[in-house]
């Protein structure tokens, strides 16, 4: 059995091992912050903790740091910054992903992966391999294409995009691949949220949601709810009895820029309508709003005023 001295004695060297490894440990996290900082990364502790564990030493990160700046990449550090699990992945791994990116169609692949760095640090190559071949499948021709105009696409799984699809499809959308490719970023719309504006759709009496989402795939994608009130509201003003009737015929009158419909409204009253058969007028004819330009209506009325009618604005009225 060991006496008393010599346990003390290993306890001791023990215990001075362990403080000297903590010390060296500390060091070593503290040359990480200086060269990020030196680098121009705004919050090395973040990209510390995101990559927990960090058994990445100097010359990790600067060989990293080296093949972006090779590649083409105009900003390491905000890459960084942005997705501090750029650091994760072998040079390698990252390599096969930047050389599919490409091989898929993707002409400016810096300008995507800058966009959403997720591709390289969280997003593996199976899932991106995934996705594409959803989108093949689904009928978009020029998938590249399609993913440079919304790279964020990527981010959520292609399980998440096949649900979105199947939900449009079950409000009579017909050609999905026609609103998906207008607008991209549907994918990154979650359902609840497009759920919300198909129960206030539906609120408003219009029954074919399917049409009002192929003219303007907006209406459930980029536009907010409480944007969409707003322009309701607006037309409500204008004197709009049939919203439902109005919007479905022209749901592009919820995209216009209520400053602009103002303006076009103005114009309208300035050739004589009534201020009180606006409404009908843009039920009737919604892109009168912003459809058709100023310029063009004046056009319109300087051809009527020529045929020798005066009173434009009853015309414009019938």
């Amino acid at each position: 059995f060991l006496n008393f001295f010599e346990i003390f004695k290993v306890c001791n060297k023990s215990f001075v091992m362990v403080k000297l490894s903590e010390e060296e440990s500390t060091r070593r996290i503290e040359r990480r912050i200086s060269y990020l900082t030196g680098l121009g990364v705004k919050d090395p502790q973040k990209v510390l903790d995101a990559n927990h564990g960090w058994g990445y030493s100097v010359q990790y990160m600067e060989n990293h740091v080296k093949y972006f700046e090779v590649f083409g990449i105009s900003s390491v550090p905000s890459l960084i910054d942005n997705c501090p699990k750029v650091l994760s992945p072998g040079i390698d791994c990252i390599g096969e992903k930047l050389l599919y990116l490409e091989e898929m169609g993707i002409k400016d692949v810096c300008s995507v992966v800058e966009k959403t760095p997720e591709i390289i640090g969280t997003i593996s190559i199976e899932n991106m391999k995934e996705h594409f071949q959803y989108l093949k499948d689904l009928g978009i021709e020029d998938v590249g294409g399609f993913i440079e105009r919304r790279p964020n696409s990527l981010t959520r799984s292609p399980e998440t995009s096949k649900n979105i699809v199947t939900y449009l499809e079950s409000l009579g959308v017909k050609n999905v691949k026609r609103i998906v490719t207008k607008l991209p970023s549907i994918f990154e719309t979650s359902i609840p949220n497009m759920e919300e504006k198909v129960s206030y759709f539906r609120d408003l009496g219009i029954d074919d949601i399917g049409k009002v989402i192929e003219k303007l795939p907006q209406s459930i994608g980029t536009l907010s709810i409480s944007n969409l009130k707003k322009h309701v509201g607006y037309l409500e003003g204008l004197g709009v009895r049939n919203i439902a009737k109005t919007v479905v015929r022209n749901p592009k009158v919820l995209s216009f820029s209520i400053e602009n419909m103002n303006k076009h409204v103005i114009y309208l009253e300035s050739v004589g309508v009534r201020k009180d058969r606006i409404g009908k007028i843009v039920e009737k004819t919604p892109g009168l709003l912003g459809s058709v330009s100023i310029e063009n209506m004046r056009v319109h009325v300087e051809y009527l005023e020529g045929l020798g009618i005066r009173d434009v604005g009853k015309v414009i009225e019938r």
